[in-house]
């Protein structure tokens, strides 16, 4: 076969390919960063100059680098500062300040030595990693339950959650020519998620108010969700890279992941005692549920990118651009509240889907720049910019559902700028830079809303608590600090 046809081949095959898969996994799929070149030219190259890291943005690029390498990337430190407007009742914020350290990369490449087209990477790496904590509590004079009696309320809110996407893998490639190399790698992917949502009200009489005729009393409404899960699987990616001339371009598939194993613990409880309803009191309940061993995934979309690298005659600028198409997810259950995968479980009593928690994402398209130029002989300026938009989907306009099957997280769209300086002793470089995140997104539901309450919040089952407004804005602002060295032998 000729290289046109071989050509010709790759693109029908990924055109095949495109048509069969569609899943994802709830999180902004371009989060990643990993204290290399390419995170400092904000990860616009699959068309070309990958390096270490073609095993995760483009394959074909493994059999390029000229070396063997061991690369460490040893810490990603960062500042993020996030912002809850109107979070639990109007003018009542959730501000989240948070310092990261965190490794990022470890790579090592082997290029064969009787074959020199043939290169071969081993690489750990640590794809995502969120946690964020929040707390809040308030409390003032109401007369909720009983119109002539002065009252104190009480609100509590905890929200908590902890992400993090280990990848390990394996990557090959192989040159065809001089202009066309292709390349194939495959990870392990190891996710954890805890999550954690606690909302109680409490409201009782003034002990000073409350006159003789009337006996002490308290009304109270909870809400409490805990779940612990971990997910392993498997995933592939394809890469194909051509370079003509002045240019280099690239594309890249990703396959989507494939369960091995994994399971998640859940608790959910919803109560309430002593709610007024109709000048009397409404009925008391208090539904929860546990289960062990359920069934418990974070599923990985299929997507496409294509990149390509300009380097002018002069050789002492580069121009990067990268896009890649993310295919939509359809509704699944992340937990499935009605199956157990060990016989283990601890709580054999049948469950429902009050335990399950569901998820889905539409398309979505991300597109990078980068900026690479020689300053020295052994210096060069790293640049990029990068966006990161939001795949969530709202999955009902129920808010009473939504509470209890959702996560009660918000995405936003976010946009990066990288810059910073590489510098290259013999066959040793070092890295240093910095990346500068911001996020916005106006308008989500409010987590609580503990002002303006009422006994009993119609169409929702909530109680003791006012209606949740879709006016609670999230601001999010990040500073990061790169370094990392790769050592050539």
């Amino acid at each position: 076969m000729t290289i046109s046809g071989k050509i010709r081949f790759l693109f029908i095959l990924v055109f095949i390919m495109t048509s069969l898969f569609s899943m994802g996994q709830p999180e902004n799929y371009w989060s990643v960063s990993f204290n290399t070149n390419a995170s400092l030219l904000s990860g616009a190259v699959v068309g070309g100059n990958s390096g270490i890291t073609s095993i995760y943005y483009n394959p074909a690029g493994i059999s390029e680098i000229e070396n063997r390498q061991f690369a460490l990337n040893a810490s990603l430190f960062s500042l993020e500062y996030s912002d809850y407007t109107n979070a639990v009742g109007r003018g009542e914020n959730l501000p989240n300040l948070k310092f990261r350290v965190q490794p990022r990369f470890v790579s090592y490449l082997y290029r064969m030595r009787k074959d020199t087209t043939l290169s071969l990477q081993f690489a750990i790496l640590n794809r995502n990693i969120n946690k964020f904590d929040m707390y809040k509590s308030l409390d003032y004079t109401t007369s909720l339950v009983k119109n002539n009696v002065k009252e104190n309320y009480f609100g509590n809110f905890d929200l908590s959650s902890d992400y993090s996407d280990y990848w390990g893998g394996v990557g090959l490639s192989k040159q065809l020519s001089n202009k066309l190399s292709v390349g194939i790698s495959l990870f392990i992917s190891v996710k954890n998620f805890t999550y954690f949502k606690n909302i109680g009200i409490l409201v009782s009489p003034m002990l000073s108010e409350l006159p003789d005729s009337i006996p002490y009393y308290e009304s109270s409404w909870s809400e409490y969700q805990k779940l612990v899960m971990y997910d392993v699987r498997l995933l592939g990616k394809i890469g194909i890279r051509y370079r003509i001339n002045d240019w280099s371009y690239g594309l890249n598939v990703t396959i989507p992941s494939l369960r091995l194993f994994g399971n998640g613990d859940v608790k959910k409880i919803v109560s309430q005692n002593n709610v007024p309803g109709n000048n009397l009191f409404s009925d008391d309940y208090n539904y929860h549920e546990v289960g062990n061993y359920m069934l418990a995934q974070f599923k990985d979309p299929f997507s496409v990118s294509f990149g390509f690298l300009y380097t002018p005659q002069s050789r002492r600028s580069k121009y990067y651009f990268t896009a890649e198409y993310f295919y939509k997810i359809n509704k699944y259950k992340t937990v499935d509240g009605t199956k157990y995968v060990s016989e283990e479980n601890k709580y054999p009593r049948p469950t429902t889907n009050f335990l399950s928690y569901y998820y889905a994402a539409h398309s979505t398209f991300n597109f990078a720049l980068g900026y690479q130029v020689k300053m020295t002989k052994n210096t060069e300026g790293l640049f990029g910019f990068r966006t990161n938009f939001n795949p969530r989907e709202k999955l009902t306009n129920d808010v009473g559902e939504q509470d209890i099957t959702e996560y009660s997280v918000v995405f936003s769209n976010e946009y990066y700028i990288t810059g910073g300086v590489s510098f290259k002793f013999k066959k040793t470089s070092f890295l240093v830079g910095l990346q500068t995140a911001y996020g916005y997104k106006n308008d989500n539901i409010q987590f609580v809303n503990f002002y303006d309450a009422v006994p009993s919040v119609p169409d929702s089952g909530f109680s003791l608590q006012g209606k949740r407004e879709p006016v609670m804005d999230y601001s999010f602002v990040g500073l990061s600090l790169f370094l990392g060295f790769s050592l050539g032998f």
